[in-house]
């Protein structure tokens, strides 16, 4: 029986009107974050190994108790952990010098074809990668040590009516998390071959550096691509500059197949699949979890 392999590449970003404000507080809570770090970086370099290990401690405690939300990337993650670590050391402060340590490693996995080749031993076949990247829009691709951290796979696979998921990237792993999403499960079950072969048309509605989104279909005989962004699958009241727009350019009817097709609900149910995988993985009681034995 062929096996289907669903790849979902989103390129872009978010129109910024979008939760604007809840980014700006990220941003700043960020840079805050950051700011604190570099300060404990410094104070180490100058060998005030104390102060430094009073700043890292309390970010760190900041981000286990919830009362900093930033998401932060596993490879960042690590680095701060290893450095309080270091200065733990330095200070006499074992417990905590060993628990940074734990938690460090903790932050490790397998890589994706790993994880696939090891999933296909359980005999699951019912799972499709889903792609994050940064192609021509306004995100930005952060390179360390020649990994991107931009190229985010999230790989969602079925099992005994669960969904789960996990994050790659080039440089990471992270721990998979379990979900009931009958919704995403149900569209997948029943329409993956007519989702093979719909074809979302290109609507000239004039917006650029927007998400994109490519669905690739690897089978044993190849793969089948179809790739759109979200200005074709996005809906245009009446009478909005979009769908006279689209009036204008003699798209109307290609708009409405757009919005019939089920490769538009799959994505809407696999992208908020993602934001709450996301969540999950930066929440305090997660982070807590890390390193414990």
């Amino acid at each position: 029986m062929m096996r289907l392999l669903f790849i979902l590449i989103v390129v872009g970003s978010i129109f910024p009107a979008r939760g604007q404000s809840v980014h700006i507080q990220s941003d700043m809570a960020r840079t805050k974050f950051e700011n604190d770090i570099r300060k404990a970086d410094s104070l180490a370099g100058l060998k005030h190994f104390k102060r430094a290990f009073v700043i890292y401690k309390a970010r760190i405690d900041d981000l286990l108790s919830g009362k900093l939300q930033v998401e932060i990337s596993a490879d960042q993650w690590e680095s701060v952990l290893r450095r309080a670590a270091d200065m733990g050391w330095r200070c006499d402060n074992t417990n905590l010098a060993v628990r940074y340590n734990n938690m460090a490693l903790g932050t490790k996995g397998e890589k994706l074809r790993e994880k696939i080749e090891f999933l296909a031993q359980l005999d699951v076949e019912q799972y499709y990668i889903y792609l994050p990247s940064s192609i021509g829009g306004t995100g930005h691709s952060l390179v360390v040590g020649g990994c991107s951290l931009s190229d985010t796979r999230y790989l969602i696979w079925f099992h005994k009516d669960k969904c789960f998921v996990q994050k790659f990237d080039d440089c990471e792993s992270y721990k998979p998390a379990q979900f009931t999403d009958t919704a995403l499960y149900n569209l997948f079950d029943s329409s993956s071959e007519e989702m093979i072969g719909e074809k979302i048309t290109r609507l000239k509605v004039g917006y650029n550096h927007v998400m994109h989104y490519s669905i690739t279909f690897p089978s044993d005989s190849g793969e089948v691509s179809r790739r759109f962004s979200i200005n074709d699958v996005s809906e245009y009241k009446a009478g909005s500059k979009e769908y006279k727009r689209l009036s204008e350019v003699n798209q109307l009817d290609q708009y409405l197949h757009n919005m019939q097709t089920k490769l538009k609900l799959f994505n809407e149910y696999s992208y908020a699949l993602i934001e709450k995988y996301n969540k999950f993985l930066n929440s305090a009681v997660e982070r807590q979890k890390v390193g414990k034995l």
